[in-house]
């Protein structure tokens, strides 16, 4: 990190090592909890693209209130209209 400039205070390695395997902790947590066969699809909720964390989800799943839903949500790519 010695040789990277930075727009205010130099960050502290190691906080941010612990907070990339902390994020890497739960979305390991999080692709456990959904369906092999739904991979690559959006997880869908009432109010349009789920944001839950790891709770949220596993009590979703439970009850049944979550969908996947194949394709783009719009946003994701850029689209050439002529």
């Amino acid at each position: 990190m010695d040789a990277l400039a930075f727009d205010g205070e130099r960050p502290d390695a190691a906080a941010l090592s612990g907070r990339w395997r902390e994020i890497l902790r739960v979305a390991r947590e999080v692709i456990a909890l959904l369906p092999a066969d739904q991979a690559g699809t959006c997880v869908m909720s009432g109010e349009g693209l789920f944001r839950g964390d790891v709770e949220e989800l596993r009590t979703t799943l439970a009850e049944g209130t979550i969908w996947f839903r194949q394709g783009s949500i719009r946003g994701v790519f850029p689209r050439i209209v002529s």
